[in-house]
Parts: C-alpha cells; structure tokens; sequence
C-alpha cells in the first residue's frame, strides 16, 4: 500500500503560515500597547512630580516665574497624556481587532488539521483491514493445504 499523502497538505501549510503571521502581528501590537502604557505611567508620574514642586514653590518665599514655567510644563505633559491615553485606547481595538483575526485564522488551520487526522484515520483503517485480508488468505491458504495432507488418499 502506498503512504499516506494529504492531499491538502499545501493549503494547510499556508493556513499555517498565515496563523502565525496574526500571532505575530497580536505580538506586536501587544508590544506597543506595553511601551505605551509604561510611556502614560512616566507622564503620570512626572505630572505628580511636578505638582509637587509646585506646592513647595508656593510655599516661602513665591517666584512667579518658576510657577509659571511649571505650570506650563504640567500643561504639556496633560496634552501628552492625553494623546498617549488616546494611543492606548487606539491600540487596545487594534489588538480586539488583531485577536479575532488570529481566532479566525486559528479556526481555519484546526479544520484542515482535523481533515488531515480523519484521513489518516481513514488510511490507517484501510490498511489494517488490508493487512487483516492478507492474513486471512495466508491462514485459509495453509489451512487448506494442511487440510489436504491429513485426508486419505482415495482409493480407486
């Protein structure tokens, strides 16, 4: 009997293919999405910093013009927490987004692996009944002749 051969086999190979392309490309948005929840946390924590600063300017003796820089720097780093707030709600769709994509093509190579294990489920059935006949036709075979040997010989 000949090897078993999916005859599918290069579709499932590009199914897989194209499975791990999404898996990457969930990686790397997930990868941004960390850099820029760590990039809002450093805003965050400067912005509180600064704050402190200025209530220890406000305290003692008041210059009015480091109150002002510090005041516009708080301004700047608020816009870009905002900004950065906005790129992270961005990139948490693009991953949704992303992680159907990979579930979807994650489905499609599991199908075609699941057809793969059916015919060879099927192949392998095939050649055990095979082999099961062969063996069958051997034992009669000899059996008959064993069968021949033992009878008398007739008699004319």
């Amino acid at each position: 009997m000949k090897r078993f051969t999916f005859t599918l086999e290069s579709v499932l190979n590009h199914r897989k293919l194209l499975e791990e392309n999404e898996q990457t490309a969930l990686a790397s948005i997930r990868q941004a999405l960390c850099l820029k929840t760590e990039e809002r946390d450093r805003l965050q924590d400067q912005i509180a910093l600064s704050r402190e600063s200025v209530k220890e300017c406000a305290s003692g003796v008041v210059d009015m013009e480091r109150l002002r820089i510090l005041n516009r720097f708080i301004e700047k780093l608020e816009t870009d927490l905002q900004s950065v707030r906005q790129a992270l709600l961005d990139l948490k769709n693009r991953e949704q987004a992303q992680i159907q994509r990979w579930v979807e093509a994650r489905k499609r190579k599991e199908i075609l692996e699941k057809l793969k294990e059916k015919s060879f489920s099927t192949y392998e059935r095939a050649h055990r009944e095979m082999e099961q006949k062969l063996l069958d036709d051997l034992t009669t075979g000899r059996f008959r002749r064993t069968d021949e040997q033992d009878l008398p010989a007739k008699k004319d």
